[in-house]
């Protein structure tokens, strides 16, 4: 028998089937523990040929000998030739060198705690890439040789989400372990090799082809050891050594003429220019909140200095923490939008790491808690969003309105300072995020290619335009950035409405109404034609007659969570309610003073009625994970009406906050430690998932799932996303807006107007 059969043997046993396939805790329970106990059993044999192998006895060669398949599989001769070279290593007289050991060494193994859902068996990474040794071969020339690890993933396969999107990869039905072959062995030749042992492993196991039949390679993936980086990358990186420059430029120049610790807070007074008005959206937080006194550079020589002082480091990094509040702010709103964030940042950290949990069985007794639905439900927070956003569009839209009149030319200035406010920090993490993401680190799931980065190359156009939601949304590329597009979208048609707010107030309320309206019969006539699930993980659904049909982490859910995302979730027509109640409730609250306030019985029934819809919308699905599922059309009107229910929710928090009516809300919102983190929220809104992807996909290891080791993770995670960000915030945004404003407000006779980082003109 061809004695290089050991190796594929080896692969093939080790990532043989494993159905990564956490059942719903009533349905196929028995299936999916009788295969764990298949794959047990296979721990067992593989643990057992390492042990002969490392050990130097002939057992582990024999055992593969008897197993072995009738032809070997089609590999190109070098990967055959170095095959060769290991085996030969090989001897039951003396034990192998030690360069052998740590390459058998590095090959995944199965596990303990298999059977709790232990299914990602990453094998040795670093020691696999980093094996490098010589060889003679029959020609007596010394060769390289250097290992190569590979995630081969191994399941059932099931093509048709594969090809749908690159959003949501397949992980259900499948294991992934990391496999170390000679580097002279092409993706072809270890895809080749896997099926080759899996034929054996199904020949001496036919347990397997029982509890798993169709299972085969799904995919292999051999990251490389150095990546040529593209004209993309060489651009990108261009693009930031410049802004490093000017941002050096600028700080120094700022030093020089006004030492670290200027008069008036670096050069920034207060301009006679005060109650402009001001527009914002929560995310990016362009703008506070308030009508503020502008604040204008005295100091610059000249324009140029002008220009530099936009890139200050120490000017923005000031403004960041100058916490004193001004006339007609509204503090509380820092509150929220931080808060809603960090919520983002938590459900990122849950979310994310599911694919390294090496308890994944836990996951359907997680679901059944009511904390998980705080996590899942973290997606209402661009429902708060979209509500902060249209109500301050229309409450300094209005209040502009009242002082300064209208004009078309005024308008265009608005589209685009709106447009290139959001521009250039997001084309940036963009940039990044396309072309140098795959050089920041590296590790068994890191990814070399587009499987996480989508379509950039394809698509990045779409997000330039603000229509990524709308363009091949299953291909998106910076998938979390379709919050931007739908407040975009939003924002073309909010200075119309707040128009016929302002002109005729019935008119503006009816086209309020109509939005909400159209937006809450789209979600539910959608829903209830394409049987979309209540939330995105699928759960907690069944068909009409009540029974479900969706268990945990299946083929199902996955179609599901695709179907809902694309139809539902990022869609502006079904996403658009809170936008609009965001702009009535400016309506009735833009005269904060002459606000009425009710009486306390009021108040307290408009706080319980406000926590009471809160609270259904995020818990409200908890009976369809406890063996209660929701029917199609009960889970079409939870899709249409739970916006409208945590947007007007929202309108009570707003309204009790403006007129002081709860104090301890007011001034836990109100803290002046949320204002630097809230105005670099944009920036940390566009890195977080790239950060928390560079710490989960770049693991060697798995995760064990608890409550505790998610939170330690998530103050990590928070506290490298707002690093993170405060870089991208410092580099591009702060300067950036600085230099829109300088160039859009500059007039004849006039200093230019480098507005606070909270605020936003017309």
């Amino acid at each position: 028998m061809h004695p290089a059969i050991w190796l594929p043997f080896l692969v093939g046993i080790a990532v043989s089937g494993a159905h990564e396939h956490v059942p719903h805790p009533e349905g196929q329970v028995g299936n999916y523990y009788h295969a764990l106990r298949t794959y047990r059993h296979l721990g067992t044999s593989i643990t057992a040929l390492l042990t002969h192998l490392l050990s130097g006895t002939a057992s582990g060669t024999e055992t593969l000998q008897s197993s072995a398949a009738p032809s070997f599989p089609n590999v190109s001769q070098p990967c055959l030739e170095q095959i060769f070279v290991v085996v030969g290593q090989i001897n039951p007289s003396h034990p192998p060198p030690e360069w052998v050991i740590r390459f058998l060494d590095a090959q995944a193994k199965p596990p303990s705690s298999i059977m709790e859902g232990n299914i990602a068996w990453f094998g040795g990474f670093h020691e696999c890439m980093n094996l490098t040794t010589t060889y003679q071969d029959a020609t007596t020339y010394r060769k390289d040789f250097m290992g190569q690890y590979c995630l081969v993933t191994v399941g059932v396969d099931e093509p048709v989400m594969r090809e749908k999107s690159s959003l949501f990869p397949p992980i259900e039905k499948a294991l992934r372990a990391g496999i170390c072959v000679p580097g002279a062995c092409s993706i072809e030749d270890v895809h080749n090799l896997v099926d080759f042992g899996l034929d054996i492993v199904k020949g001496k196991y036919p347990e397997v082809i029982v509890y798993m039949p169709n299972v085969s390679v799904l995919d292999v993936h051999c990251p490389q050891r150095e990546i040529p980086r593209s004209a993309g990358a060489i651009i990108v990186i261009v693009v930031m050594v410049v802004l490093a420059a000017l941002v050096f430029a600028g700080t120094t120049y700022d030093v020089l003429t006004n030492g670290v610790f200027g008069q008036n807070d670096g050069f920034l007074v207060e301009s006679s220019l005060t109650t402009t008005s001001k527009y914002t959206t929560l995310l990016p937080p362009e703008a506070v909140i308030a009508s503020e006194p502008e604040l204008e550079v005295t100091n610059g020589r000249g324009l140029f200095g002008r220009i530099l002082l936009c890139f200050s480091v120490l000017l923005h990094t000031k403004r960041m923490f100058r916490t004193h509040r001004v006339m007609n702010e509204l503090p509380w709103l820092h509150g929220i939008r931080v808060l809603s964030m960090f919520w983002i940042i938590l459900g990122q950290t849950y979310g994310m790491g599911i694919p390294l949990y090496d308890n994944l069985a836990i996951i359907p007794d997680f679901m059944k808690q009511s904390f998980s639905q705080i996590i899942i439900q973290s997606v209402f927070t661009i429902d708060t969003f979209l509500f902060i956003s249209g109500f301050l569009t229309a409450y300094h839209f209005l209040n502009g309105l009242a002082t300064g009149g209208f004009s078309g030319f005024r308008l265009v200035r608005l589209y685009v300072s709106r447009y290139f406010r959001l521009f250039p920090a997001y084309m940036v993490v963009l940039g990044i995020y396309a072309t140098l993401t795959k050089h920041i680190t590296t590790g068994p799931l890191w990814p070399q290619d587009e499987v996480l980065l989508g379509n950039c190359s394809n698509l990045a156009w779409t997000n330039a335009f603000y229509i990524n939601n709308l363009v091949q949304p299953e291909r998106m590329c910076m998938p979390w950035t379709w919050y931007i597009a739908i407040d975009f979208q939003l924002f073309v048609v909010a200075p119309f409405v707040v128009l016929a707010l302002f002109t005729f107030w019935r008119i503006g309320l009816a086209l309020c109404g109509a939005g909400v309206l159209i937006a809450v019969v789209a979600a539910g006539v959608i829903s209830k034609l394409k049987e979309l699930p209540p939330s995105l993980m699928g759960f907690g659904f069944g068909n009409s007659s009540g029974s479900s049909d969706i268990t945990a982490l299946t083929t199902m859910d996955q179609e599901l969570t695709l179907r809902f995302f694309t139809s539902h979730l990022i869609t502006t027509y079904t996403r658009a309610a809170p936008y609009f109640i965001g702009i009535a409730a400016a309506h009735f609250l833009k005269d904060p003073p002459n606000v009425r306030r009710v009486s306390s019985l009021a108040l307290g029934a408009g706080w319980a009625l406000a926590l009471t819809g809160m609270g259904l919308v995020v818990f409200g699905l908890l009976p369809g994970f406890n063996g209660y599922p929701l029917s199609v059309d009960a889970a079409a009107a939870f899709n249409s009406l739970s916006h409208v229910v945590w947007a007007a929710s929202l309108a009570w928090i707003f309204y009790s906050c403006i007129t002081s009516s709860v104090k301890v809300v007011e001034h836990v919102l109100g803290w002046s430690a949320w204002i630097p983190i809230s105005t670099m929220s944009y920036s940390v809104f566009l890195v977080s998932p790239i950060v928390i992807s560079a710490y989960y996909l770049s693991r060697e290891s798995t995760i064990h799932f608890s409550h505790y080791n998610a939170w330690i993770l998530f103050l990590g995670n928070l506290a490298m996303c707002l690093i993170a960000g405060f870089v991208i915030y410092i580099l591009v945004e702060a300067p950036m807006r600085s230099l829109t404003k300088h160039i859009l407000t500059r007039r004849r006779g006039r200093s230019v107007v480098i507005e606070d980082t909270t605020t936003e003109r017309i």
